[in-house]
């Protein structure tokens, strides 16, 4: 594992962990408008970029954030984009979690 870093700007350098549409993935290399890179299950894949839905790896807060986003959404109490996360991180911070 290599300690490149990428902030969700332009595409993840060689090297990198990211989280993809699969998990967290290594980026091994590119050719063209493909990507090579890693599941965590081991398995390489080769992808179309535009595909692969990379974005940097989350902490523990925000997929924790994200997961009651999406409770939130699901409840249909009239909380839209921003409200949602705003709520979610204030419960998250306050101690509320998934038991």
């Amino acid at each position: 594992m290599s300690d490149a870093k990428w902030n969700g700007e332009g595409l993840p350098p060689v090297g990198s962990e990211v989280d993809s549409l699969e998990g967290v993935a290594l980026i091994k290399g590119y050719y063209g408008s493909q990507v090579w890179y890693q599941r965590q299950s081991g398995g390489d894949v080769v992808q179309m970029i535009e595909k692969a839905g990379f974005r940097p790896i989350r902490s523990e807060e925000g997929r924790a954030v994200e997961e009651i986003a999406d409770i939130l959404r699901d409840t249909n109490i009239g909380l839209v984009g921003p409200h949602q996360l705003a709520l979610a991180r204030a419960l998250y911070r306050a101690g509320y979690r998934k038991q």
